[in-house]
């Protein structure tokens, strides 16, 4: 049977695979306008790859919305990063300009916010990590705020990237499970060596209970599969 320390090292480095290793989140990202994106707490998150094709979004008998990460555009006499534009009347609307634009962090998720020169209109265009380019007209309100959704590749943070913003929610907890654990052991041989005058391996709190862990475990795992009992087990009368 493995020692008590050998199984509390396991469990601790599965812990530690599990929590340190998930999905990056975003906390912050600062506004960089020559990447066309922002530096977010795991890196650089760029737009650069709309900078020659605008990103539309077309809806069913309606306006038709276009917007430029990279600069501003000019549809008919209208020049602003964020357009709407309505084909059949030759209406295009300033939804917020290049020079205006912010960026903050919703939900884990990259947000650009746009204003209109007049300031009469404002964008706000939530950037999601997903397969595919698919820019999204979401909703607007009659104060002149538009919602819209681009799904994208480019919103993902890097892969290797490493969070600057502090210690991540899994290192926390692993942080404080190996502190539990030292308590654990420090206070239990104290006990065990103080009161007990116990010696070798039964110096080791509830020694015998964590060696029958792994026997447990194993039955456990045959009777799951197999739906067979240990054999070492007594039916109940």
């Amino acid at each position: 049977m493995p020692s008590a320390s050998m199984l509390i090292s396991s469990v601790a480095l599965v812990l530690f695979m599990i929590l340190d290793h998930t999905e990056a989140k975003l906390t912050s990202c600062e506004y960089e306008k020559d990447s066309c994106g922002c530096r977010s707490n795991y890196g650089l998150i760029s737009l650069k790859q709309f900078e020659k094709k605008p990103l539309t979004a077309i809806v069913e008998e309606g306006p038709v919305f276009a917007w430029s990460p990279c600069k501003d555009i000019t549809v008919l006499s209208t020049t602003a990063a964020s357009i709407e534009s309505f084909p059949t009347s030759l209406l295009v609307l300033d939804c917020g300009t290049h020079e205006s634009t912010k960026t903050s962090v919703e939900n884990g998720n990259v947000v650009f916010s746009l204003e209109a020169e007049d300031k009469s209109r404002r964008s706000k265009i939530t950037c999601i990590c997903g397969i595919g380019d698919k820019y999204e007209f979401l909703s607007e309100d009659m104060e002149g705020d538009y919602e819209f959704q681009l799904t994208s590749k480019a919103c993902c943070p890097p892969k290797n990237g490493k969070s600057s913003g502090g210690l991540s929610t899994g290192t926390i907890l692993v942080i404080v499970f190996f502190c539990a654990v030292v308590i654990y052991l420090i206070a239990g041989i104290f006990v065990q060596v103080g009161l007990k005058s116990a010696e070798g391996k039964e110096r080791i709190p509830n020694f015998n209970f964590w060696t029958t862990i792994p026997g447990l475990i194993v039955d456990g795992c045959r009777f799951v599969f197999t739906k067979k009992e240990p054999a070492n087990y007594n039916a109940l009368e």
